[in-house]
């Protein structure tokens, strides 16, 4: 409900007059307070309101310096040594065989070790069958590493004595070769050199014997001239087919190079040789390094 206007003005003006008449109706705003009052009035506000001056403000308390946690220093596991391979370790308590060394679970930088501690041991010939392992079946050899071992092979000294001198332990394999006509008779010229070259690379294991023949003439085409590699029985290794050149040794070197490798290829138990290219040598220098006596067993094994 609405109270009217006229009601309320009234009302408020009464209520302010009532409290101010009953307010100051007992006092007296004429007399001067006189200075004992004064005086009065001052002790109790003194005693309720204390001056500033006798106020002494508390000390803030000085921040204590934290002390600096204490540096923890992690542990540090240490990590457990590893071997040291000792080229030493290795003995040779059997006569030295054509794979030996193969089986050996060794790092490459093992191997290496192992085949420079037998040089400085002046065991040349196993010094001579550690680093072939290193071209023949070692898995994790780069060309590089592979040409290192190459090299050390070559730098051995020079021995006439053969790993098989006794010629009725050789296998006779025969070298079928077919040229063409004009290069015949220079490759039968070098034939037996050829056989004396081949039978010193495998190290005495074979009785290498070479055939030479023309190769069919083409009518209008290029005389393609083949090569492959029988041991009397009806096995024989894949024809390889190759183009002419003015040097029928370097010819047939390459030949019986690329021949061997593809023997290589396609053993399992054998790392393929360098290909002739990346032996920065030339095929007759190769040959009786980078095909190694182990390579020619396998192929008397394959034929």
């Amino acid at each position: 409900m609405r109270i009217p206007w006229y009601f309320t003005v009234p009302l408020c003006i009464i209520v302010l007059i009532t409290g101010l008449y009953l307010g100051s109706s007992n006092r007296d705003f004429v007399t001067p307070t006189s200075d004992e009052d004064k005086a009065k009035n001052v002790e109790s506000w003194r005693a309720t309101k204390p001056s500033l001056k006798d106020t002494k403000l508390a000390k803030p308390e000085e921040a204590k310096p934290e002390e600096p946690a204490p540096i923890v220093e992690p542990k540090v596991t240490p990590k457990p040594s590893l071997p040291v391979f000792d080229p030493s370790s290795i003995k040779i308590d059997t006569s030295l065989t054509l794979d030996q060394f193969k089986d050996l679970d060794l790092k490459l930088v093992d191997r290496l070790d192992h085949a420079s501690f037998l040089v400085s041991q002046k065991d040349y010939q196993a010094a001579h069958l550690a680093f072939e392992r290193i071209i023949d079946t070692a898995k994790d050899t780069t060309p590089e590493q592979t040409q290192l071992a190459a090299k050390a092979i070559s730098e051995l000294p020079k021995s006439e004595s053969l790993f098989r001198p006794d010629p009725s332990m050789r296998k006779t394999l025969t070298i079928h070769i077919k040229l063409e006509a004009k290069l015949v008779t220079k490759a039968q010229e070098i034939k037996d050199s050829l056989e004396n070259s081949l039978l010193k690379s495998s190290g005495g294991l074979i009785t290498p014997k070479i055939i030479i023949s023309k190769a069919a003439e083409r009518p209008g085409l290029p005389t393609l001239n083949s090569l492959h590699i029988t041991s009397g029985s009806d096995k024989k290794t894949p024809t390889i087919r190759f183009s002419s050149s003015t040097d029928a040794e370097t010819l047939i070197y390459k030949a019986i190079y690329n021949s061997l490798r593809n023997t290589a290829l396609s053993d399992e138990d054998l790392k393929a040789p360098l290909a002739l290219g990346e032996t920065k040598l030339s095929a007759k220098e190769a040959l009786p390094i980078f095909i190694t006596r182990y390579t020619w067993l396998k192929l008397i094994e394959s034929l």
